[in-house]
C-alpha cells in the first residue's frame, strides 16, 4: 500500500510539473487593435513581439480587439479570439478614459479566467481587468506603448478641430489618473528609454525598458547612390502632417533640383494637391514590399519630428535597410541612435546636409555603427527572451 502511495505521489507530482511547464510556455496577449498586417508603429510591435515569442516556443492566445481593422486569416495560428470595441459615445466615463472603457467584453474576461496563464496586456488601452481580483493568481504585463497621457496632451494642442482638441484634452487628464492602475502589474515594459524614467519614478521595481519589436533580422542596405529624397509615415497623424508641411514650407525650395518623394497611409486631398503643385510625387497607402522598396531605394530617408513621444518605428526602418537618414533631435533623443543618422535642426542645416549627402556614395563603413547597435539592442530574439524571463 505504501509503495502504491509513494509511486502515485511521485507521478502527481511529475504530472504537475509537467503541467506547470506547459503553462510556462503558454501566453495571453490582448491586443488594442487586429495587429495584421502590420502596417502601422502598435501593429508592427505587436505582431512582431508575437512571432518573435512563437519563435522562443510560446503558445500564443491572441484576443484582439475590432474597430477599424477587420479580423484576418494571418493570425489564425495564434487561437485569436476577437472582440468588437465599444462605440465613444457608449464608453463616456467621467472616471476611465475611452481608449480604455470601450475595450470592454465580459467575454475577454471570461477566457482570461479559463486558465491562469500570464497576461500580456498591450497597452494601457487594453488595462480595463489590470485590477480585477479574480486574475490575481495571474501573472500580469503591460507593454506600454507611449506616456500615453502626454501623447494626448501635445496631440491636442496641435488639433485645430475644438471638438477634438477638447477630447484630447480630457482624455490626458483621465489617462494621466488612471496610471495608478499600473501598480496591479508584475512588471512594465516601455518601449523607449524615455518612458522608462518616466514610470521608474512611480514603479521602481517593476519598470523595464523592453525595445520595439519589428520586421528586420538585420542590416540590409544597398550601397552606392540613390537619386530621391523620401519621408515616409502615417499621412493622417497630425505630428507627421505637421513634420511634411515644415519640409514643404522650409527645406522643399531650396533643395528642389533634387527628386522628392512623400509616402504613407491616407493622405488628406490637400497634402496630395500641394505635393502635385511642388512637383512632389506622393504615393498613398503603399504596400509593405512597396514602402521598403522606396526606404531601400531612397539615398536620404528625411525624418523630422516635433513629438518626441516613444520611439518611431519609420527611424529603425531607415536605419536597418535605408541609406543616410537625416533627423532632427526630437526624433533620436535618448534612444541610442543618434551616432546612426545625420543630425539636423534649424532648416538651414537640412537643407546644407541635403546638398553635401546628395554627393556623397554610401559605403560599407557607414553600416559597421549601424550593425553594432541595431543587431544587438534591437534584436527580436534576445528581446523576446528578455520578455520570457519576466514570465516565468
Amino acid at each position: 500500500m505504501k509503495n502504491f502511495i509513494l509511486k502515485y505521489n511521485i507521478k502527481f507530482k511529475y504530472l504537475k510539473l509537467k503541467a506547470k511547464k506547459t503553462l510556462s510556455n503558454e501566453l495571453e496577449i490582448i491586443a488594442l487593435n487586429v495587429p495584421y498586417p502590420p502596417n502601422y508603429g502598435g501593429a508592427i510591435d505587436i505582431y512582431y513581439r508575437i512571432k518573435a515569442l512563437e519563435n522562443q516556443g510560446f503558445k500564443i492566445n491572441l484576443h484582439s480587439f475590432v474597430y477599424d481593422r477587420p479580423e484576418h486569416k494571418k493570425l489564425e495560428n495564434f487561437n485569436t479570439k476577437y472582440y468588437p470595441r465599444k462605440s465613444h459615445i457608449r464608453s463616456f466615463s467621467l472616471h476611465t478614459p475611452i481608449i480604455i472603457n470601450s475595450r470592454q467584453s465580459k467575454i475577454l474576461l471570461n477566457n482570461l479566467l479559463k486558465s491562469t496563464n500570464p497576461i500580456l496586456f498591450e497597452g494601457l488601452h487594453t488595462c480595463l481587468y489590470l485590477d480585477h481580483p479574480e486574475l490575481d493568481s495571474h501573472k500580469k504585463i503591460v507593454r506600454l506603448h507611449n506616456v500615453e497621457w502626454q501623447y494626448y496632451k501635445q496631440t491636442g494642442i496641435k488639433e485645430t478641430n475644438w471638438l477634438k482638441k477638447i477630447f484630447y484634452a480630457y482624455e490626458s487628464k483621465l489617462l494621466e489618473k488612471y496610471e495608478k492602475q499600473l501598480k496591479y502589474a508584475n512588471f512594465l515594459c516601455c518601449i523607449s528609454k524615455n518612458d522608462t524614467n518616466y514610470y521608474k519614478k512611480a514603479f521602481p521595481t517593476t519598470t523595464n525598458y523592453l525595445p520595439v519589436f519589428h520586421q528586420h533580422e538585420k542590416v540590409d542596405i544597398n550601397l552606392g547612390k540613390g537619386d530621391f529624397i523620401l519621408y515616409h509615415g502615417n499621412l493622417q497623424i497630425n505630428e507627421n502632417v505637421e513634420a511634411v508641411e515644415y519640409l514643404l514650407k522650409n527645406i522643399y525650395h531650396k533643395t528642389k533640383k533634387y527628386k522628392w518623394v512623400i509616402a504613407g497611409k491616407n493622405p488628406s486631398k490637400s497634402m496630395i494637391n500641394k505635393c502635385k503643385d511642388l512637383g512632389i510625387k506622393i504615393i498613398s497607402n503603399p504596400e509593405h514590399d512597396e514602402m521598403n522598396d522606396l526606404i531601400r531605394n531612397a539615398h536620404i530617408n528625411i525624418l523630422p519630428t516635433f513629438q518626441d513621444t516613444g520611439i518611431k518605428l519609420k527611424l529603425l526602418n531607415a536605419l536597418f535597410i535605408g541609406r543616410f537618414c537625416l533627423a532632427n533631435s526630437p526624433m533620436v533623443a535618448n534612444t541610442g541612435l543618434e551616432d546612426c543618422c545625420i543630425i539636423a535642426n534649424e532648416a538651414n542645416e537640412f537643407i546644407e546636409q541635403i546638398h553635401r549627402l546628395m554627393e556623397m556614395e554610401f559605403t560599407s563603413t557607414q553600416i559597421e555603427p549601424r550593425k553594432s547597435i541595431l543587431e544587438t539592442d534591437f534584436n527580436n530574439a534576445l528581446n523576446a527572451q528578455r520578455l520570457i524571463g519576466m514570465l516565468e
